[in-house]
C-alpha cells in the first residue's frame, strides 16, 4: 500500500475527501444531507491506498460500505477494490479504526 491515499479524479468526491482531511474530522460533511465517514480502501490492481467517503452505515460499531453508486446497476470501482483487498480503515468524526470488509448476507440485508 502507498503511503498517502490517492484522492478520487470525480470532482465532488475529492471535494469533500480535501474538507475532511483539512478539518481533521468527518463532522459537517454530508451526502444528500446524510453524515459520512470517510474509508481507505486498497487499490485491486494498483495496491494503491484510496480514500473512499460513504454515507454514514452503522450499528453497534460495525460499518457498511453500500456500494450502490447512486441506484447506478454497476458497482462502483471501488467495491472491487474492497473485494480484492478486504482491510479497511474508517474515519468516523475524528477517530479512526481498522476492519476487514466482507460481503453481508440475505438477512444482513433485509435488516
Amino acid at each position: 500500500m502507498s503511503s498517502q491515499p490517492e484522492l478520487s479524479p470525480t470532482d465532488w468526491v475529492r471535494e469533500q475527501t480535501e474538507r475532511i482531511l483539512a478539518q481533521g474530522t468527518t463532522e459537517g460533511v454530508e451526502i444528500l444531507d446524510r453524515p459520512v465517514v470517510l474509508f481507505t480502501t486498497t487499490g485491486a490492481q494498483s495496491g494503491k491506498a484510496r480514500y473512499v467517503p460513504l454515507m454514514r452505515v452503522e450499528e453497534g460499531g460495525k460499518y457498511v460500505m453500500v456500494a450502490s453508486k447512486g441506484g447506478d446497476p454497476k458497482h462502483p470501482s471501488w467495491y472491487f477494490n474492497v473485494k480484492a483487498n478486504p482491510a479497511v480503515t474508517v474515519q468516523d468524526g475524528d477517530k479512526v479504526t481498522s476492519g476487514t470488509a466482507r460481503e453481508i448476507d440475505v438477512a444482513e440485508r433485509d435488516h
